[in-house]
C-alpha cells in the first residue's frame, strides 16, 4: 500500500525532474517490504529456533560459554525444569549428579562438577536443620522473597549453587505458592509465611504496612542465627554472587555489622578524609574524618556477626520498624509512610556514626574503614528519661530510638527467637556502641559501578546488586541478561 502511494505521488509531481527521485524512494520502500516479509517467513518456518522459555534459553547460552551442554534444552526438558522434576530418593536433602539430577532448565548453566556434587532439597528446611549444617562461627547465606520475585530468587540461588554454598543457604519464602515453587525446583528454602504478606503476586513495596513487617521479619530471621553463634550474610534476590566474599570480608571481621552502600565512586569510597575533605562526597561521606556530607547505606547486602553488639543492633532495627507511630511522636521520623527496612537501618547509623568529639566519623583503629557508631552515649546514666537526653537539635547526644527497648525485648525473649537460655547470655550487657564497616564499592558493586562505569565488566566485583537500574524489576532482569548473569 505504501509503495502504491509513493508511485502515485511520483506521477502527480509537477516537474519531470523530480520523478526519478520519487521512483528511487518507492524502490527502496519495496526492498524493505520484501526483506521484512522474508525475515518473517524464516522465523515462522523451518528456520525458527526451538520454542524455549527465555529464562531457559539464556541460561543455556551462559552454560554453553562455560563448557556445559552443547544443545539448548528441548521444550519437554524446559517443561520438566519448570515443574521441578524430582530425582529418585527421599528425605529432605539428596545429592545431585548422574541420573538423579538431569541437566535441564537453569541447571544447564552449572558446571558439571558443581551439578554432580550439589545438594537438592525435597522439602523446606527448618532453622534447626540449617543450624546443624553450618558450624558455629561460619556464615549462613540468606535471602527473603515472595512469588512476585520468583525468577530473581531462582537466579540468586543458581549463583549460590555455582559457588557451592547451597548447604549453608536458604531463601525465606513469604507465601505458600512460593514455598511450593522452590520445593518444586528443589532449592533450599525456609517457610516464613505471614498473613500480612500472603499476597503471592504482589510487589511488597506497594503495601507500606506489609513492607515494614517484611523488614522486621528480616531482623528476626537474622536474630534466629546470630543468637545461636552463626554469622549471617543476608542479600536481596536481585543480587548476583560472582565470587565467594570470604577473602574480602576477612579484613573487616572486627565489625559487628556490615552493609553495602550507594556510593557510586570507588575512588571516594577508598579515600580517607583529610582536612580539606571534611565534607564527604554525596552518598560516600562515611569514611573516617568526614564531618559532613550524606552517607547512603544499602541493605541489599548485609553481614551480621554473632556478637552482642550485632544482636543489639538487629533488635533495635526490628523495634524501629514495628514502632513507627511512636517514632513519629518523638519526632525521629516525620514521614512515617516511607519508613522501610533500609531507611530504618540508615537512621540507626546516622544517629551515631559522627557521635564523637569534633563530630567526625572515627575509625576503630588507624587506617581502618571499620568505624565506631555510638548509639547510647550516656549508657545507664540516661535510663530515667530518654527524651530529656536530647541536648541539641540533631539529637546527637540522646540514645538511638529502639536501642534500649530492643535490648529489653532480647532479654525478655520477645523477638521471635527461641534459644535455650534466652536470646542473650547472662553475662552479656547492653552495649553503648557497635563497630560498623561499609562494604567496599570496588568489590560489592552497585548497578551504576558495574554497568555504567565498568561497561558490564566484572573486574573486582564479588557481588553485583542491580541498583540504579531503569525499568523496575523488568529492567533488572534485562540488565542481568545483558551481562550474562542470568
Amino acid at each position: 500500500r505504501r509503495v502504491c502511494v509513493c508511485v502515485c505521488s511520483a506521477n502527480a509531481l509537477p516537474t519531470k525532474d523530480m520523478r526519478p527521485a520519487a521512483v528511487l524512494i518507492a524502490a527502496a520502500v519495496l526492498l524493505c517490504v520484501v526483506r521484512l516479509s522474508r525475515e518473517r517467513w524464516e522465523f515462522s518456518g523451518r528456520g525458527a529456533p526451538p520454542v524455549v522459555p527465555p529464562t531457559e534459553l539464556l541460561l543455556w547460552q551462559q552454560g554453553r560459554t562455560a563448557g556445559a551442554a552443547a544443545q539448548p534444552p528441548t521444550p519437554a526438558e524446559a517443561s520438566r525444569s519448570s515443574t521441578g522434576a524430582k530425582s529418585p530418593g527421599g528425605g529432605a536433602e539428596s545429592s545431585g549428579g548422574g541420573a538423579k539430577q538431569p541437566a535441564s532448565g537453569w541447571r544447564r548453566a552449572l558446571p558439571d562438577e558443581v551439578r554432580q556434587s550439589a545438594q537438592w532439597f525435597d522439602r523446606p528446611r527448618t532453622v534447626e536443620e540449617l543450624l546443624a549444617a553450618v558450624p558455629e562461627g561460619a556464615a549462613v547465606w540468606l535471602s527473603l522473597s515472595n512469588s512476585a520475585f520468583r525468577d530473581l530468587a531462582v537466579n540468586w540461588a543458581a549463583h549460590v549453587y555455582r559457588l557451592g554454598k547451597e548447604r549453608s543457604a536458604a531463601i525465606a519464602a513469604l507465601d505458600r505458592n512460593f514455598v511450593a515453587a522452590l520445593v518444586a525446583e528443589r532449592l533450599p528454602c525456609l517457610e516464613l509465611v505471614h498473613p500480612l504478606l500472603e499476597r503471592p503476586a504482589a510487589n511488597l513495596r506497594s503495601n507500606v504496612t506489609g513492607f515494614r513487617r517484611f523488614g522486621a521479619m528480616k531482623a528476626s530471621l537474622v536474630l534466629s542465627f546470630i543468637t545461636r553463634g552463626r554469622d549471617v550474610l543476608l542479600s536481596d534476590v536481585d543480587v548476583v554472587w560472582i565470587r565467594d566474599p570470604e577473602a574480602v570480608l576477612r579484613p573487616l571481621m572486627e565489625a559487628d555489622v556490615m552493609s553495602s552502600t550507594d556510593c557510586t565512586s570507588i575512588t571516594a569510597d577508598e579515600t580517607y578524609a583529610r582536612g580539606e575533605r571534611e565534607v564527604g562526597p554525596a552518598r560516600c561521606a562515611y569514611m573516617p574524618g568526614n564531618r559532613a556530607g550524606h552517607a547512603a547505606f544499602n541493605t541489599g547486602v548485609l553481614y551480621f556477626r554473632a556478637t552482642t553488639a550485632a544482636k543489639a543492633f538487629a533488635a533495635a532495627w526490628r523495634v524501629r520498624l514495628l514502632s513507627v507511630a511512636e517514632q513519629d511522636e518523638l519526632h525521629y521520623v516525620r514521614t512515617t509512610e516511607y519508613v522501610d527496612d533500609q531507611y530504618a537501618f540508615n537512621l540507626l547509623l546516622w544517629h551515631g556514626f559522627r557521635n564523637h568529639p569534633g563530630g567526625a566519623v572515627t575509625s576503630t583503629r588507624p587506617r581502618s574503614r571499620v568505624i565506631s557508631v555510638v548509639v547510647d552515649p550516656k549508657g545507664s546514666a540516661g535510663e530515667a528519661n530518654v527524651q530529656a537526653a536530647a541536648e541539641d537539635a540533631r539529637g546527637a547526644r540522646r540514645t538511638a530510638f529502639g536501642w534500649r527497648s530492643g535490648w529489653k525485648q532480647l532479654v525478655e525473649g520477645k523477638v521471635g527467637v527461641s534459644r535455650p537460655g534466652g536470646a542473650v547470655g547472662a553475662d552479656e550487657a547492653r552495649p553503648t556502641s557497635f563497630a560498623f564497616a561499609p562494604l567496599p564499592a570496588r568489590f560489592f558493586c552497585s548497578g551504576h559501578v558495574y554497568w555504567v562505569q565498568q561497561g558490564g565488566e566484572r573486574r573486582d566485583c564479588v557481588a553485583v546488586h542491580t541498583t540504579f537500574t531503569e525499568g523496575g524489576d523488568t529492567g533488572k532482569v534485562w540488565r542481568l541478561r545483558e551481562a550474562r548473569l542470568w
